[in-house]
């Protein structure tokens, strides 16, 4: 799998340099450049994934190296700091990240797989029993991808990510068979944006005909 990984170099150092009155302005910067960030990369059919707020993946099979750079190129004016950039390959998505090398193109691109989770009825519990059950699928799932090298994400509300590889497919059934009361669309594509579209698209036919949990859309 191919990785894009941006770290923002010096972002604590910065952060310090603002004042008490801080965390206001960091929230703000966190979140504007989390906007420029997933409007840009999609441009190129990538898909940027936060890991903290200062270090970000950016899902990258199915693109030119070329169009990443580009990308990348329009989202540095937003960042107060410099952006240190790791090209990375390897079997697994989280192994990419610390696995830098020269060029991404001189690697096969993968099909990327991406399982879009969602809690049935949720809206119809409580507040509080709404958030008891994202908190406890949100650790699951996060305990789940370490275990296979997959990328999580959250997406918000009651709806998570997990992405990736072909191998992991039969593991992304099987763990919507052990979950109560949770659905998932699973899309695979030549590129992220495609298996994030496939995956919602598949989430929308079994919110609809509700005859299954789970869908593969390939």
């Amino acid at each position: 799998m191919k990785v894009l990984s941006l770290e923002l170099v010096g972002y604590r150092e910065w952060t310090e340099s603002l004042g008490h009155d801080r965390e206001w302005r960091i929230q703000s910067f966190q979140h504007r450049l989390a906007h420029v960030l997933y409007e840009t990369f999609s441009e190129v059919n990538a898909f940027p994934v936060p890991l903290r707020y200062d270090t970000y993946a950016v899902l990258a099979d199915g693109i030119r190296e070329a169009n990443l750079l580009e990308a990348l190129k329009k989202v540095r004016p937003f960042s107060p700091t410099e952006i240190r950039v790791c090209k990375g390959f390897a079997r697994r998505p989280v192994d990419a990240l610390f696995s830098c090398v020269d060029r991404l193109d001189d690697f096969p691109d993968e099909r990327v797989v991406v399982a879009h989770y969602d809690i049935d009825g949720v809206t119809k519990l409580d507040g509080r029993e709404a958030l008891e059950e994202i908190t406890t699928l949100r650790m699951t799932l996060e305990r789940r991808a370490r275990e296979i090298g997959a990328i999580p994400h959250y997406f918000g509300g009651d709806n998570f990510g997990v992405f990736a590889t072909l191998m992991d497919l039969d593991e992304l059934v099987e763990l919507v068979k052990e979950l109560r009361n949770v659905k998932a669309g699973i899309g695979v594509g030549e590129n992220p944006r495609e298996a994030l579209t496939k995956a919602a698209e598949a989430l929308d036919y079994l919110r609809r005909s509700r005859v299954s949990r789970w869908k593969v859309l390939d």
